[in-house]
């Protein structure tokens, strides 16, 4: 990557940022990053309104003057989950467009299973994003739904523009690729019912699912056919 190129998730953390008294940004990206692992493990444990700052200044070894050094209430750090729940998927993303294949519908087959697999592995912090989002303040609330409109419906647009056929208006694909963001978010929102059935069909089912709903079902199958 060339140098005066930055990624995706650099961008991010320059556009997504919380007032606070630190000025050191790489100690204060560190020590967010340690107080969002403490109160990321309360929150799902115990609820965001019932967890106080001074239970996650405890559980990161901080005494609550340290604490409100690196943010200012605990709205901040309900943002800062909310924030690396998108770079994750950036990162995710980035790395999923590396991927080769001859075809690009079995190629954009094999990004939906790697997403499918995060949001599993994951599915505790994004069942907590998923509840709880609606106790964020409106401008940390407007960011957040920003950033996924660019960059999860946004790569999931991208995508498709590379699949459907040119005369794909663009509220089509738009809405197309809300349904696949909306379609990722079922599985660890309803994992409680599905926790028996083995992973790999549930990522065929889904991605069998996505793909007649998009119109891409008789074109994946036409190319597996070819390769066997």
């Amino acid at each position: 990557m060339p140098r005066n190129k930055k990624s995706s998730v650099s961008r991010l953390d320059q556009k997504m940022t919380i007032e606070c008294e630190a000025q050191d940004s790489e100690t204060t990206d560190l020590k967010h990053e340690k107080i969002i692992d403490a109160a990321l493990r309360l929150f799902i444990e115990q609820g965001y309104h019932p967890t106080t700052t001074r239970q996650i200044a405890k559980a990161c070894g901080m005494s609550s003057g340290h604490l409100y050094h690196y943010i200012s209430c605990k709205d901040d750090i309900l943002y800062l989950v909310h924030r690396r729940n998108v770079k994750m998927w950036t990162k995710l993303t980035e790395k999923a467009q590396s991927i080769k294949a001859n075809d690009p519908v079995e190629r954009f087959a094999e990004i939906l299973r790697i997403t499918l697999k995060h949001m599993l592995e994951n599915r505790k912090m994004y069942q907590f994003v998923y509840t709880e989002s609606k106790y964020l303040n409106k401008k940390y609330l407007h960011a957040i739904l920003e950033m996924a409109e660019q960059h999860v419906v946004g790569f999931w647009r991208k995508l498709l523009k590379d699949l459907v056929d040119d005369e794909a208006s663009d509220e089509d694909l738009h809405i197309k690729a809300n349904m696949i963001t909306h379609m990722i978010w079922f599985l660890p929102l309803r994992y409680w019912s599905l926790k028996k059935i083995d992973e790999k069909k549930l990522y065929n089912s889904i991605l069998d699912f996505v793909t007649r709903g998009i119109g891409l079902k008789d074109r994946r199958t036409s190319s597996s056919r070819r390769r066997s």
